[in-house]
């Protein structure tokens, strides 16, 4: 099966807001950076499509889908939760004693009442492990965000998750993975 991971396009908040898991609006540009995306896809055919709930990439799902597929929500590929510090500057948290744990082994210091970056690892574990298809020849998008691509990394190319971060993920970028 190959796994073709998409991170959702641009998003319309300001530079250095923490949105984790928030719903935010994609930027005005998407029009434009749906046509990035479909041509980095190169009429790949899928067999399903799966999405994170959050609508930055759901619209960009049900984009590509069209009406042929349909597209399937799975809530563990949210972003990583930043609980407290969700819809904050990261310049206003980033010299708290909270941050500082946090930042100093994000692996398994999660932010305040959010998630530490294993738990995301977890999540898209138990959702590989439950994707149905055992057909070699199977291609699924997964459209999601640079958190949870970065956790594939981690299972698929068998990278250090405190290194999983050195991993470029651009908005609209498309990563291909064999399971």
């Amino acid at each position: 099966m190959n796994l073709y991971l998409l991170r959702h396009t641009a998003v319309g908040v300001p530079q250095g807001l923490c949105y984790g898991i928030t719903d935010v609006p994609l930027r005005s540009t998407f029009a434009q950076d749906f046509d990035d995306v479909v041509a980095k896809l190169q009429g790949t055919a899928f067999d399903a499509v799966f999405s994170s709930p959050l609508s930055r990439c759901h619209s960009l799902a049900k984009h590509i889908a069209g009406s042929s597929l349909s597209v399937l929500t799975d809530e563990r590929l949210v972003e990583m939760s930043f609980g407290d510090w969700e819809e904050r500057l990261w310049s206003d948290v980033d010299s708290t004693p909270e941050a500082k744990l946090f930042f100093a082994d994000f692996v398994h210091n999660p932010a305040p009442s959010g998630e530490c970056f294993n738990q995301v690892i977890q999540r898209i574990c138990s959702f590989v492990a439950d994707l149905p298809f055992a057909d070699d020849d199977a291609n699924i998008l997964v459209v999601t965000h640079g958190g949870p691509i970065r956790a594939f990394a981690t299972l698929f190319n068998d990278l250090n998750p405190y290194d999983a971060f050195s991993v470029s993920v651009d908005y609209g970028e498309v990563k291909v993975f064999e399971a």
